[in-house]
C-alpha cells in the first residue's frame, strides 16, 4: 500500500511542477483533493464488501459517480491544457 500511495504522491508532484513550470502556478492541493475523494470512495466500497451491505440504488449511485474516477482524469486535463490561465483569472485562483 505504502509503494501504492508513494508512485501516485510521485506522479502527481511530477504533473503538478511541470504545469507550474508551464503556467507559473501549482495546482498540488486540487489535484491531490480529487485523488483523495476517489480513495475514500474506493474505502466506501471496501467497507460495504467487508461488512456484506448490499447499498440501496441511490446510495450505490452517489458513490459510483465518484468511484468511476473520471473526475481525477478531467482535473488533471483541466490544468494540463493550461488554455483556461490567463493573467485575468490568476488573482481568482491565489
Amino acid at each position: 500500500m505504502k509503494t501504492c500511495f508513494n508512485a501516485l504522491n510521485g506522479i502527481t508532484n511530477e504533473i503538478s511542477s511541470k504545469i507550474y513550470k508551464d503556467y507559473g502556478w501549482n495546482p498540488i492541493d486540487s489535484l491531490r483533493k480529487s485523488w483523495a475523494i476517489l480513495c475514500n470512495a474506493f474505502l466506501v466500497e471496501a467497507r460495504w464488501f467487508s461488512v456484506g451491505h448490499l447499498p440501496k440504488t441511490d446510495e450505490y449511485l452517489k458513490n459510483g459517480i465518484i468511484s468511476f474516477g473520471v473526475h481525477v482524469v478531467l482535473v488533471h486535463m483541466f490544468f494540463s491544457l493550461g488554455s483556461w490561465y490567463n493573467q485575468e483569472k490568476r488573482s481568482y485562483c491565489g
